[in-house]
């Protein structure tokens, strides 16, 4: 499976090697989105990634996207996958100090994904 990695089928491989704990498999698909994070973002691919494989994915320091970036991912998420309540596993991987502060105005706090009182 790792030699037939490719931007169509990498979070369908990511979400299996994931449930079957297949670690080798599951670090190179990792690397792999890492390098092809915003490619991934654009193409709206992550969205396939079950909650638990995304939360992984953000969490990781090498995941490059900015906070914007990744924030959006998940308020994408949660609309493609018809979620009423934010998923905590997701909301918290979510680094709001590194935001601009208009950021956390104008997008983050106007979504209703993550508490005010949080935003503060």
């Amino acid at each position: 499976l790792e030699s037939i990695l490719d931007l169509k089928n990498v979070c369908q491989i990511y979400n299996i090697s994931s449930l079957y704990q297949l670690k080798s498999l599951e670090e190179t698909c990792a690397r792999f989105i890492d390098r092809n994070c915003y490619t991934l973002i654009k193409q709206n691919t992550l969205l396939q990634l079950s909650c638990d494989s995304l939360a992984s994915i953000i969490n990781r320091d090498s995941f490059s996207a900015s906070e914007i970036d990744i924030f959006n991912l998940v308020k994408e998420w949660h609309e493609t996958n018809g979620e009423k309540e934010p998923r905590p596993e997701l909301i918290d991987k979510i680094r709001l100090p590194l935001m601009k502060l208009e950021e956390l105005l104008n997008e983050v706090r106007l979504s209703n994904l993550i508490n005010s009182d949080c935003i503060l």
